[in-house]
Parts: structure tokens; C-alpha cells; sequence
């Protein structure tokens, strides 16, 4: 067994990024090595890194222009030489058990497979617990509609998987946003299968910057949805294209009739809709 090797994609964090980095060197199971990947960073990422005292051996390799997320983690993925690849976004945290519990769930399995863990969310003072523990062997349909209903199902800093998955699946490096759902979409549609686990191991720290690659733009949403959209319910597109489209946009009477609309069909949740519906009031009042 040649353990595990981490990826951590990166632009613009250099912060933060120490942070990651420390959550990775307090695993309880060391990684055998950290792969970071640079996507044409701007700030002092580049000094962090040449200052690094590690534990562990840490690759920094550097994109020469922003190629986006996906390209970034491909990019780490290429380069690991571990029999696993645990992937970890460099704003967000690991739990010192994070690699042994994903470890524990993999013993015994042989094949492909991709495993997530569960992720407390952080937003400003508040710490949101998301556990799930899904099984989606079989059953891609459910799978999906799963991913995109439920609030940070499918996050990107709990992902694992052999070495060898992840290469035969890779990062579509068209999309610069939802380039973790569309592997699981991908994986989902092959028959790999995808195991949702309970543990909360990973912390997700939502800082309301942009991140690798991440674009404001509405086409990378509408462009996921032209993919997939055979494959989701009614209800999942709906939701989807409502909270795509509220993130960024102003209000306007045409959105909340939407917003309405994905209540009125199951696509949000009531506490949802008073959430969007009172931020759609707010612009409105703010002008």
C-alpha cells in the first residue's frame, strides 16, 4: 500500500492556504506527500510556499495563467503517487481523522469507487453541521437529484478515491463552476459507485471570496445544466437554475415569480424560500 497523496488547488488563498496545510499535517494517518497546484495566483502564495517547513513532502507547482479548478486538481491528480488522492480546497479544513476514517471505509474495497465524508459549514460566527449518509450504487438518477438538493451534500474537500478513479474520471476543464458535481454526475452515469459517509471531517469555510477559478458569470451554470439536464428532475433544475440565477443578479420581479415557483413544486424548502425571498426584498429596497 503506498498510502495517500493530497491535492490542494489554490488562487489567490495564500492565508488561508496555511491553515489547510496545518489540518493536513496533524492527520492522525499522514498523507505520504501534498500536492498544491497554483493557478496563476496574484498574491504571496508562491513566498508561502518556498518558506514552508513540512513534515511531509509538499510539490508546488504553478500555473503560468488561470486555467480554473479543474484544470488545477487534474493537474495534482497527474502528479500523485499515492494508491489514493484525498482532495482538500485550500480555504477549508480537515479533522485530524479525516484520512484515517476515510482509510477505515475503504478497507476492503477494490475497484473504482468515490467516497465523500460529511462537512460542517462556516459562515461568518455561525457552524452548520451537514451530515448525510447516502449509498448511491445503481441508482445515478437518485444520486443526482441528491447532490443538488441537499445543502453541501457533495463538497469538494471531502472527496476520496483511488488513484486510478480519479484519472479515469478527471475534471471537465471547460466548466469553471460545479466541476465537483460533474465528476459525480460522470461517476454516477459509468456505475462507479458513490458513498455519502455520516463522519463530519471537513470543515468548509464559506468566506465569500471567489475561489479556483470560480466565475461570476451565469454561462458555466447554464452550460452545466445543457449536460445534465436529461438527467435531472423537473424539480432539480428548477431549483438549480432559481439559485444559479439569485447569486447573481439583482432582483427583479421575474426572479421572485421564479423563486415562487420553485416552492410551489418541492424545488425549495420553506426556510429556503424565506431566506432567497427575503435577500430578493432586501435588493429591491437597496435599490
Amino acid at each position: 500500500m503506498n498510502g495517500v497523496s493530497v491535492v490542494i488547488p489554490t488562487f489567490n488563498r495564500s492565508g488561508p492556504l496555511r491553515r489547510s496545510l496545518a489540518s493536513v499535517f496533524a492527520q492522525t494517518v499522514a498523507p505520504i506527500e501534498v500536492i498544491v497546484v497554483d493557478d496563476a495566483s496574484s498574491d504571496d502564495t508562491a513566498a508561502v510556499m518556498a518558506g514552508l517547513q513540512a513534515p511531509i513532502p509538499v510539490t508546488y507547482v504553478r500555473f503560468e495563467r488561470n486555467r480554473g479548478g479543474g484544470a488545477a486538481r487534474n493537474a495534482g491528480i497527474d502528479r500523485a503517487r499515492g494508491d489514493y488522492v484525498a482532495l482538500l480546497d485550500s480555504d477549508d479544513e480537515w479533522r485530524p481523522d479525516h484520512l484515517e476514517r476515510h482509510l477505515a471505509h475503504a478497507a476492503g474495497r477494490s475497484g473504482d469507487f468515490l467516497q465523500g465524508s460529511s462537512s460542517i459549514h462556516i459562515r461568518g460566527e455561525r457552524s452548520t453541521p451537514r451530515r448525510y449518509d447516502r449509498d448511491f450504487e445503481g441508482r445515478a438518477a437518485a444520486g443526482m437529484d441528491f447532490i443538488l438538493k441537499m445543502p453541501m451534500a457533495f463538497q469538494s474537500s471531502t472527496l476520496f478515491a483511488p488513484a486510478a478513479t480519479w484519472r479515469g474520471l478527471r475534471f471537465d476543464e471547460r466548466f469553471r463552476r460545479h466541476q465537483d458535481w460533474d465528476l459525480a454526475f460522470l461517476a454516477l452515469a459509468r456505475g462507479i459507485p458513490l458513498r455519502i459517509w455520516p463522519d463530519t471531517t471537513s470543515t468548509y469555510v464559506d468566506s465569500g471570496t471567489a475561489g479556483v477559478g470560480l466565475s461570476a458569470k451565469l454561462m458555466p451554470s447554464l452550460r452545466f445544466l445543457v449536460k445534465h439536464g436529461a438527467f435531472i428532475s423537473t424539480s432539480s433544475r428548477l431549483r438549480f437554475a432559481t439559485l444559479q440565477v439569485h447569486r447573481r443578479r439583482k432582483a427583479t420581479g421575474r426572479y421572485f415569480a421564479a423563486l415562487v415557483a420553485s416552492f410551489l413544486t418541492g424545488a425549495i424548502g420553506l426556510k429556503e424560500f424565506v431566506f432567497y425571498g427575503r435577500e430578493c426584498l432586501l435588493r429591491v429596497v437597496r435599490g
